[in-house]
């Protein structure tokens, strides 16, 4: 997930989007591919990169039960 993709088109379900910006000990520790690999089990949709104040920014889309499991 190193780009931003266009949005979920899904009949009948509403889709939303989380962004979220970690700070802490997040890179260099795996942080990212761990993200890009929940999100995919989750059929979340979006990106994870490194930001140069040192935080981790993400931004995925999807069914808001699999948001909630993403956040947490």
């Amino acid at each position: 997930m190193s780009s931003l993709l266009p949005p979920l088109k899904v009949r009948g379900n509403t889709m939303k989007r989380l962004h979220l910006k970690i700070y802490g000990a997040v890179q260099g520790v795996v942080f990212r591919a761990s993200a890009k690999k929940k999100a995919e089990e989750l059929g979340l949709q979006g990106f994870v990169r490194n930001c140069s104040d040192g935080c981790v920014e993400t931004e995925v889309e999807g069914k808001e039960d699999a948001l909630e499991k993403y956040r947490t």
